[in-house]
């Protein structure tokens, strides 16, 4: 698992604190999902465009994620489009 915490500065009177959580998708971390969402005022959802099944998971993140921040804004987002050699979808 990755954790990134930093504030950022955006102007003079602004700052916000960005929390970034990678847990690749991997299943031991499934219980603590409920702590990545707790304060959130944004998401994203990240998936590889490498592997099409990052992308058909990426709806499950995506009701969990309703489940507990029903009215927070979310996007997807696809990675690694550089190293798309042909088209999945």
């Amino acid at each position: 698992m990755i954790l990134n915490i930093q504030l950022v500065k955006l102007t003079s009177l602004l700052n916000i604190n960005k929390d970034i959580w990678d847990t690749a998708g991997q299943e031991i971390f499934n219980t603590l999902h409920s702590s990545y969402y707790f304060g959130a005022h944004a998401a994203l959802l990240v998936f590889d465009t490498t592997r099409k099944v990052t992308y058909k998971h990426s709806m499950e993140w995506y009701k969990e994620f309703r489940s507990f921040c029903p009215s927070v804004p979310c996007l997807l987002v696809g990675n690694k489009i550089d190293r798309i050699i042909y088209i999945m979808f």
